[in-house]
């Protein structure tokens, strides 16, 4: 097998044209909303993402962003600020700490976010006769649920089947996540934690009946934890796909 550079340069290679201009044109809307077209002063932009890792997009998790294949999101970020003259810095936290960086005034953005009308009392999002634009969204993402593979528990035709028969029918989500608040509306018991190795843990260790997660990075995690991944199935429905912005 190749080296795990050697992979990552392969997934970029994947990207077709049409995602890379689809990036080009948000990125470039969104800094419509901060130029001064006469001011003549170059602009800082202070972006904010989280620290899991959500490859190919972002590669990695922690607080710094790898030196080499940072993730196609972040280069052609940086790619999109140095075609408009923009300084661009970016930087990586918890999410929950994003969101309230910027409903703070601290931040200029964060990425990358599914709209939530809730959203909207500490940004904004693109609109469109009323609803959000999803032409200008950077791509589209899926939650996907994990869980025992000696568990009856499933996702399918959009409901649980058989989260009843679970001695705790409880599903984790990471904290501050959309899909949190979609499982509420079902009424469906929710355990959050900051960090969704956490819960990919607790869920090997039997403490969860699942985990509600993006599969760009649960994904990620599993493969670098062999035990977790000896136990652990990701169900093949997604839940609903959302639309990133």
């Amino acid at each position: 097998m190749g080296s795990d550079k050697q992979t990552e340069s392969a997934i970029y290679l994947a990207m077709d044209n049409q995602s890379f201009f689809r990036f080009c044109r948000v990125f470039a809307l969104l800094c419509a909303f901060f130029l001064h077209p006469a001011s003549g002063m170059s602009l800082t932009l202070l972006l904010a993402t989280d620290d899991t890792p959500g490859n190919p997009w972002i590669m990695g998790g922690g607080l710094h962003f790898q030196k080499d294949l940072p993730g196609i999101e972040i280069e052609l970020y940086r790619h999109m600020a140095g075609q408009l003259g923009l300084e661009l810095k970016m930087v990586r936290m918890p999410w929950k700490r994003c969101l309230f960086e910027l409903k703070a005034g601290l931040l200029d953005g964060v990425f990358p976010a599914s709209f939530k009308p809730e959203r909207l009392e500490i940004g904004v999002f693109p609109f469109k006769n009323g609803k959000v634009d999803q032409t200008r969204k950077s791509r589209d993402s899926a939650y996907y649920l994990y869980r025992l593979k000696s568990s009856p528990v499933t996702w399918r035709d959009g409901k649980f089947v058989n989260l009843e028969q679970m001695p705790r029918p409880t599903i984790g989500a990471p904290l501050g996540w959309s899909i949190v608040e979609d499982l509420r509306r079902m009424n469906i018991d929710v355990l959050e934690r900051p960090r969704p190795i956490e819960l990919l843990e607790m869920l090997s260790k039997g403490g969860l009946a699942g985990v509600a997660c993006l599969s760009t990075v649960a994904d990620v995690y599993i493969v670098q934890a062999p035990t977790s991944s000896v136990r652990l199935k990701k169900c093949i429905h997604p839940f609903p796909r959302k639309p990133i912005f």
